[in-house]
């Protein structure tokens, strides 16, 4: 979520808490329906013709991985933050 430090930091704190809880719990099933609409679409594209790429990962990883894009971005999210992000993508860096 979003919003202009200022504005947000105006609302009381039971209001943040109400507007946080509302978006972080709305988040899973949203990210899952957008999931679900994927796939249906494209079973649905491919039965009808449409080819999808499916590119391989690791030579990308492996390029960010020697640049140091990845320590970069380690360094500025902190480990925690890094560590959820891993927890889906698997080790990056």
């Amino acid at each position: 979520m979003f919003a202009n430090p200022h504005s947000w930091a105006a609302l009381p704190k039971d209001l943040q808490d109400l507007v946080d809880n509302a978006i972080n719990g709305e988040a899973p099933q949203a990210r899952a329906d957008l999931k679900s609409v994927n796939e249906s679409l494209q079973a649905d594209l491919t039965k009808r013709g449409m080819v999808f790429n499916v590119p391989q990962l690791d030579p990308f990883r492996a390029v960010l991985g020697g640049n140091g894009y990845y320590k970069d971005w380690r360094d500025k999210l902190g480990v925690d933050a890094w560590a959820v992000l891993e927890k889906y993508t698997g080790k990056l860096a």
